[in-house]
């Protein structure tokens, strides 16, 4: 074995009859036409040879010893020839995934994404290594995807009902749903640029907390993430969801304040926050969207009938004990 390349291996890839018997190698002479090309070589080994017989035995050591120099040169011709290919791969390999870290870190803490056991860094995993889809950091969709993915891994998407609706599947994300009872759950409608427009999963067993993340699909317009386990907060990031129209996270564990940046959502017809454990006052900015002229909120859920933890709601057209009744204000 030299430098990794076994003799016979050498004498495979370009010798004529050359072999190894015990320790003894057996050289045939060059013809003029070997002796001009170390790449195209007639002797065993792709190496030039002295001037011996054409089957003078020489010593393993000796022809160590002799033929070091030129072995050298053709070992780099050959690593040359069939490295570089690798070597290339993984330049481009390189180059995307610090592309794709890149993208990625311009809405996910970049400590985060590079932390495997987080679900941001699950999530980037999935992209880079995983996805059979293999999207470029300049593919239009690679955020949308990579938010999807988020949401499946901070709610134990593993344990949702339905077999995770085939999210994380090689299929475009707009078929990433199933069908059950007549209704279709998961991602159940795109437009015709595949931008995700409505995420249906009511009932599937989410259990985590609603990533902030899902702030960046701009397009969406219904959001149904009712009766599931989610904890945590309502994230800020929601009222940038400028063309929804339909936004349900009742009947969860979501706790604190309902943001003020809710009130963001000009386009929105009906929010359902009932029979979760949100507390203080309804931001005026929410009001403003049911109150004021020309805006479109006409269905307001809350636990404004709770006491415990209590929530005022001035502008709610429907007020729950945080249980299971609910009535008009």
């Amino acid at each position: 074995m030299i430098c990794g390349l076994s003799l016979n291996h050498w004498a495979n890839s370009g010798g004529t009859e050359g072999h190894i018997s015990g320790t003894t190698v057996m050289k045939t002479k060059p013809s003029v036409e070997s002796s001009s090309s170390i790449r195209n070589p007639s002797n065993s080994y792709g190496i030039e040879s002295s001037n011996e017989s054409p089957t003078e035995p020489i010593s393993y050591e000796n022809y160590l010893e002799r033929d070091f120099d030129d072995f050298s040169t053709a070992f780099s011709d050959y690593e040359d020839d069939f490295l570089f290919g690798e070597d290339d791969d993984m330049n481009n390999n390189f180059a995307r995934t610090t592309s794709i870290e890149a993208k990625i870190s311009e809405i996910s803490d970049r400590n985060l994404i590079r932390d495997v056991s987080t679900p941001q860094g699950k999530a980037y995993d999935f992209i880079v290594n995983k996805d059979e889809r293999y999207l470029e950091a300049e593919d239009n969709l690679l955020i949308q995807r990579y938010v999807l993915a988020l949401l499946y891994y901070s709610t134990m998407g593993e344990n949702w009902n339905h077999d995770g609706l085939h999210f994380l599947t090689g299929v475009n994300e707009c078929h990433w749903y199933k069908k059950f009872h007549k209704s279709l759950l998961g991602v159940i409608d795109c437009d015709s640029d595949l931008h995700v427009t409505k995420i249906q999963l009511s009932g599937t067993n989410l259990n985590g907390e609603i990533p902030s993340e899902i702030g960046q699909l701009e397009r969406l317009t219904s959001l149904d993430l009712g009766n599931n386990l989610l904890t945590g907060t309502i994230p800020p990031q929601l009222g940038d969801l400028s063309k929804l129209s339909y936004l349900a996270l009742n009947s969860n564990s979501l706790t604190g304040k309902i943001p003020t940046q809710l009130g963001k959502l000009t386009e929105t017809e009906e929010m359902l926050f009932h029979f979760n454990d949100l507390s203080g006052i309804v931001p005026s900015s929410l009001c403003d969207l049911k109150l004021d002229a020309g805006n479109k909120l006409y269905n307001f859920w809350t636990d404004c009938a709770s006491s415990n933890p209590p929530l005022y709601c001035p502008c709610c057209t429907i007020c729950c004990n945080g249980l299971e009744a609910c009535d008009n204000p």
